[in-house]
């Protein structure tokens, strides 16, 4: 596949590659629409045990509806709309994952080591779907972040940067190998800049959460169809009734789980 050249803005560095190019696969830009309102964000694809997920912070996707971009696309164009996101059930984890056809993504995590270097790549809403490649130098513990809603947010590294660039939430961090090492969640908007990632560690964590919640709504369906086939010929009402607990209970059960 072909590689693409990134974009050097306002003093961000690029060096990825021998070559300067930011090794496969690319992230996707994704816009989220809230009646008039466009706002924008990024995404990447993870595969875990053979299903594929888009991944994101789930500030870019929350309160509207998101579309997936192609590359060079504008704001006024939202593309193509997205499945269903899964938000974190801890707020203060700002992520969100969602199911994707299979595509060409990070198969496992990698850590990110002290003081190694780091790359990530997004879409800041300036530049109008140009992809922006940055680097830093990782580093960790004790740094403050704010979800949108100011809550605080959980940070596993960081990173610092020459600038704040809205809309590169939600982008995959990686090493010098080209392994995923995290997820960009908060970027501090005033000096000194730096830039808060989730471990790539986390994001699996939540990838498997998810796969398992889904194996067991599977067979949960299944035992609800042969739950309903013993109830034979009770009357209908009673019928729904029992089903109507069985859902509840079944539901119950799955929250104690998350």
């Amino acid at each position: 596949m072909k590689q693409r050249k990134p974009v050097n803005h306002k003093g961000n560095q690029i060096l990825h590659s021998k070559d300067g190019t930011w090794k496969e696969p690319i992230p996707m830009r994704i816009v989220k629409v809230e009646g008039e309102r466009r706002t924008g964000g990024t995404c990447f694809l993870i595969q875990c045990a053979s299903q594929s997920f888009g991944v994101t912070a789930a500030h870019c996707i929350r309160g509207g509806k998101t579309y997936q971009q192609k590359r060079g696309a504008v704001d006024g164009t939202p593309g193509e709309l997205c499945p269903a996101w899964h938000v974190h059930p801890d707020p203060s984890v700002d992520m969100a994952l969602c199911y994707l056809v299979p595509g060409n993504g990070y198969s496992e995590p990698a850590e990110a080591e002290k003081g190694a270097m780091v790359f990530s790549a997004g879409y800041p809403v300036h530049m109008r779907g140009e992809i922006l490649i940055t680097k830093g130098s990782a580093a960790s513990g004790p740094k403050e972040g704010l979800t949108e809603s100011g809550a605080p947010a959980k940070i596993d590294f960081y990173f610092p940067t020459m600038t704040s660039e809205p809309g590169r939430s939600g982008s995959p961090v990686i090493n010098q190998s080209g392994k995923l090492v995290g997820l960009v969640t908060v970027e501090r908007n005033e000096a000194p800049f730096y830039t808060g990632c989730i471990s790539a560690c986390r994001v699996f964590e939540f990838a498997n959460v998810l796969i398992q919640q889904k194996m067991k709504s599977v067979a949960m369906a299944k035992t609800l169809e042969n739950f309903s086939d013993s109830l034979g010929s009770l009357p209908a009402e009673k019928k729904r009734a029992l089903e109507d607990a069985f859902r509840n209970q079944a539901k119950k059960t799955r929250r104690r789980t998350l």
